[in-house]
């Protein structure tokens, strides 16, 4: 066997960007949720009623530090529904404005299946879609960038880290 494979090396974990540890902080204040007060927040009884003051609080403090308005934050279970979220919203949104002409969307051929996919299944409803290639680098070129904008992009989803 190699030497350098006999060592013991020390594992760097670099894949936050999709699953990150829990802060102790965090984990201490989130517990009593997990374990004993799993409420519906959509029910009609009082401890459903309570968890629901409760997110909404966390909504409020959240428009607070962000500096954002009410009704903007919306909390979803992950990136997929979010993506969607965004993505499909934005379209529809845009669509409902604009029934007459076709939305446009651009991303990249390396973009999550989360973003790909939301994007393939727009494109099966008639939703144009320009797929930017990507160098060694992972870069995308602004210049094919600007070349491909239109008048009815409605969104641009190219993401910061893969």
């Amino acid at each position: 066997m190699l030497n350098f494979l006999k060592k013991k090396q020390k594992r760097i974990y670099l894949d936050h960007a999709s699953g990150t540890p829990c802060s102790e902080e965090v984990l201490s204040h989130m517990l009593p949720f997990f374990r004993s007060q799993s409420y519906n927040p959509g029910g009609l009884y009082k401890e459903s009623v309570k968890i629901r003051q409760i997110i909404e609080q966390a909504r409020a403090d959240v428009v607070d530090v962000l500096r954002a308005r009410q009704g903007e934050i919306v909390f979803v279970d992950g990136a997929t529904e979010a993506n969607n979220l965004a993505i499909i919203g934005a379209v529809k949104f845009w669509q409902n404005k604009n029934p007459e002409k076709k939305a446009h969307i651009i991303t990249t051929l390396v973009e999550h299946a989360a973003v790909l996919e939301t994007c393939r299944k727009l494109e099966s409803e008639g939703v144009e879609v320009t797929y930017l290639k990507v160098d060694e680098f992972g870069q995308i070129s602004l210049k094919e960038l600007k070349k491909v904008l239109r008048e009815t992009t409605v969104i641009i989803s190219i993401g910061y880290v893969n």
